[in-house]
């Protein structure tokens, strides 16, 4: 899913679609719309920037993913490396 040139929004969506009640409840871009009586993504509306996702930076750290300008720092945490 995640190759090449991707900005994430793929993993996002899929995230929001499918977990937005346990994965994405305490996220900051997840929204109430009153007058629609949803719930709302606001990364994937395009009112905040996608690498402001919790989900897709917990994807990034578990799988060693290096963004050029946004985690190039090669002693970031990563949950899968034993030490």
């Amino acid at each position: 899913m995640m190759g090449g040139r991707c900005d994430g929004g793929a993993l996002v969506s899929d995230t929001f679609e499918n977990h937005m009640h346990d994965k994405c409840r305490d996220c900051m871009s997840r929204v109430y719309v009153e007058e629609e009586g949803l719930i709302r993504c606001q990364v994937l509306d395009g009112t905040e920037k996608t690498v402001l996702c919790p989900e897709l930076h917990q994807f990034i750290r578990y799988n060693e993913i290096r963004l050029y300008g946004v985690n190039q720092d090669p002693e970031i945490e990563n949950p899968k490396r034993r030490r």
